[in-house]
């Protein structure tokens, strides 16, 4: 997945956040997109770890569901940081 591609999922994920503590706010939240297929489960837990700093969590997680090496769990990880 390149950086752009993260970018989109993590501008994604943080409009989700931002619809639902309007919600709860008892707004109106804006109609939103559909939504994305495409991200496995796996990848959200990861980005939430990365969000919150745990870096070494995020990798391990990442390595379990892919099988990847770690220096490419790694440099995915830490793609997914910027």
């Amino acid at each position: 997945m390149d950086p752009i591609q993260q970018e989109i999922i993590q501008l994604k994920l943080r409009v989700e956040r931002l619809e639902k503590i309007v919600a709860q706010l008892g707004g109106t939240p804006l109609p939103s997109s559909p939504p994305v297929a495409s991200i496995p489960p796996y990848e959200t837990e990861v980005l939430a770890l990365v969000a919150a700093g745990n870096m070494l969590e995020a990798i391990k997680v990442y390595r379990e569901h892919t099988g990847c090496s770690l220096l490419e769990a790694k440099t995915r990880v830490e793609t997914m940081r910027r």
